[in-house]
């Protein structure tokens, strides 16, 4: 799927010829599927890479964001239609009371 480039590539060009090819969606409208998700979450941290499922290959970003109320929230999202596949939650803010 992505190509195998040498050692000086960097992700951000693998990144820029997954959309350019049509395999991955930009990644502004991966953040837009996160924010109508989360609303006023922060985004950590964001990843493409590929993945492996019953025999067939697909790109997928890896998504951390924070909410508001301090959870840690780990999201797998389809690269090539924005799907959201797995959502992983964690913490709470130790200030918020039950």
């Amino acid at each position: 799927m992505l190509p195998t480039h040498a050692a000086q590539q960097s992700e951000q060009d693998d990144a820029r010829y997954a959309v350019q090819a049509g395999l991955a969606l930009p990644f502004q409208a991966v953040r837009e599927r996160v924010a109508r998700y989360c609303g006023n979450c922060e985004l950590l941290e964001a990843k493409l890479h590929e993945e492996k499922e019953d025999g067939r290959r697909f790109l997928v970003y890896e998504i951390k964001a924070i909410t508001p109320d301090g959870q840690v929230l780990k999201m797998k999202i389809a690269a090539a239609n924005g799907e959201i596949l797995k959502i992983k939650r964690k913490g709470m803010n130790p200030l918020e009371t039950r």
